[in-house]
């Protein structure tokens, strides 16, 4: 009869009947959009052992690549391969190891405890493989080297650095013979280091 329940339309051969368009959608489809999205894997950065901040001591007569104290190292939870660099306004008077981390002193630096300067400063810089790094604050204190032996003994004024009257003094002892030409070189070098750290 014409007003019984309509007939459902017919499933095309082989198959189930035609869904709707999805909103914002092909007909068929998922909805809108339809692709997946793009992941972004993050690296983190190494991680020093001692934190932001630390601090290294180097007695002021240390020589040029002599190590100060242990390395600044940084460890990398991916398993990667860490370097080092050094940057910052003292960097120039030290150097730093790219593989270990080790900080020694540059060729040409002289220091001197007494000084105008005794304590510097420098950034380590630690990356791993995929160029995810982390910096370190690093303050370097020169320690003070008292005079021993002879050179105590031309110190006149005790202020444990050899001055030019006291290294005069030394060679004017040499050349009356009361000191040894070793004695007097010695001294007039803790000069020479003085007036370069100056």
């Amino acid at each position: 009869p014409p007003w019984g329940p309509r007939p459902a339309p017919a499933a095309p051969r082989g198959g189930a009947p035609p869904r709707p368009p999805a909103p914002g959608g092909a007909p068929g489809g998922g909805g809108g959009g339809g692709g997946g999205g793009t992941f972004t894997r993050i690296i983190p950065p190494p991680v020093f052992s001692e934190g932001f901040q630390t601090s290294r001591s180097v007695p002021e007569n240390a020589q040029p690549g002599d190590a100060i104290g242990d390395p600044i190292s940084a460890r990398d939870n991916q398993g990667e391969a860490v370097t080092y660099s050094l940057s910052g306004a003292d960097a120039a008077l030290f150097t730093i190891d790219a593989q270990t981390g080790q900080i020694s002193i540059a060729e040409g630096a002289v220091f001197d405890f007494e000084g105008e300067q005794n304590t510097y400063q420098v950034t380590v810089v630690a990356k791993n493989a995929s160029g995810a790094s982390a910096s370190i604050r690093v303050v370097i204190k020169i320690t003070n080297v008292a005079l021993s032996g002879i050179a105590n003994d031309y110190d006149a004024n005790g202020n444990e650095v050899i001055d030019l009257d006291e290294a005069i003094a030394a060679v004017n002892a040499y050349t009356a013979g009361t000191l040894t030409r070793e004695q007097a070189t010695e001294i007039v070098k803790m000069y020479f280091a003085g007036e370069s750290a100056s």
